[in-house]
C-alpha cells in the first residue's frame, strides 16, 4: 500500500481504481485468437473444397476416358479435362506440368494427381497438407 505522503499516491490510487477501457483491454487479447480461428476455419473450409473439387474433375476426367476416348485418351487431355472441370467447380487451382502421372494398376490404367494447397493467407501454404487425387480407367474387355 502507498504511504499517504508519497507524492502521486492519489494519482495511482485513481488509477488503479479506474475502470474505463477494461472492455478495450479483453479485446485486445481475445481478438487474435478469435481471427486465428475465423480465418482457420475459412482456411479449413476452401481446403475440403479444393479436395473435393480435385477428387471430382480426377473422376470426371477418367469417366471422360472411358467413355468418349479420343482427345480424354492422351496425359494432355486429361489434363485439359481437369482443368475445365476445376474451373466450372470455381477453383482456381493450376496444374503444373508433372502433377499428372499415369500408370498401371489393377484396375485399369491409374490417374493420380498431386498439387500444392494455394491458401489465402501468406505463409500458410507449406503448412497445408498437399492435395491428391486418385481415379481408375477401366478398360473394355
Amino acid at each position: 500500500m502507498l504511504a499517504e505522503g508519497v507524492p502521486g499516491a492519489g494519482v495511482l490510487r485513481r488509477l488503479g481504481a479506474d475502470r474505463r477501457g477494461a472492455t478495450a483491454v479483453e479485446f485486445a487479447l481475445v481478438a487474435p485468437v478469435l481471427l486465428a480461428m475465423l480465418f482457420g476455419g475459412i482456411e479449413a473450409g476452401r481446403y475440403l473444397w479444393f479436395a473435393a473439387a480435385l477428387d471430382h474433375a480426377v473422376g470426371a476426367a477418367a469417366r471422360c476416358a472411358e467413355v468418349e476416348g479420343g482427345a480424354c485418351a492422351t496425359p494432355e487431355g486429361l489434363a485439359e479435362d481437369m482443368k475445365a472441370t476445376l474451373a466450372r467447380l470455381a477453383v482456381d487451382a493450376p496444374l503444373p506440368k508433372g502433377a499428372l502421372k499415369t500408370g498401371e494398376a489393377p484396375c485399369g490404367t491409374e490417374i493420380r494427381v498431386g498439387l500444392p494447397y494455394p491458401a489465402l493467407l501468406p505463409g500458410l501454404g507449406p503448412a497445408m497438407p498437399a492435395l491428391f487425387a486418385t481415379a481408375c480407367i477401366r478398360h473394355a474387355a
